[in-house]
């Protein structure tokens, strides 16, 4: 080995060429998370909550009235559709025969007949047993009589043999 070569003249002994790292690769841009202060005592806002809880509130409470106003439509309404003054009319061979019958609201009526100016009135009770259907109470005597309502609510049909027949009453 020629020793006069060798460390080469146009290096130095013991220098190596020195290698070059690629630069970084540049780096994303990114968003800063908000940072809340880590102080004693300090909680972060609550994160929104969805308003199932709020519905489901709202629908309960929505459904309980509907029940309630169902439930006075079934007890009470019904009531109305016969509360009134309501008569019956008959001529027969010349002689007129009417019978009035008013239902008040609070469960009292009256009943009035005239017979050829021969009048005639009784008190009475009467509650709605159901669909259709009431109890009259006059004199200690309870009768259940179904009835119907037709025309608009402009004529009463007693249904059950009471009268012997089929009796429309019509609303005054």
């Amino acid at each position: 080995m020629n020793e006069e070569n060798y460390p080469p003249q146009n290096e130095p002994y013991g220098e190596q060429e020195q290698y070059q790292q690629p630069p970084p690769p540049p780096q994303q841009q990114q968003q800063p998370q908000q940072q809340y202060p880590q102080h004693q005592g300090y909680q972060p806002p609550p994160e929104k909550k969805s308003n199932k809880s709020l519905l489901i509130i709202i629908g309960v409470i929505a459904v309980v009235g509907i029940l309630v106003l169902a439930s006075y439509f079934i007890l009470f309404a019904g009531r109305e559709d016969i509360v009134g003054e309501w008569k019956y009319t008959e001529e027969i061979e010349g002689w007129e025969f009417s019978i009035t019958m008013i239902f008040n609201a609070d469960g009292t009526g009256e009943i009035r007949s005239d017979d050829m100016g021969e009048e005639y009135s009784e008190d009475f009770t009467w509650e709605k047993t159901g669909s259709g259907e009431i109890t009259v109470t006059s004199n200690g005597d309870t009768e259940t009589i179904e009835y119907d309502i037709r025309d608009n609510g402009n004529t009463l049909v007693f249904l059950d043999d009471v009268f012997g027949e089929e009796v429309e009453f019509e609303r005054q």
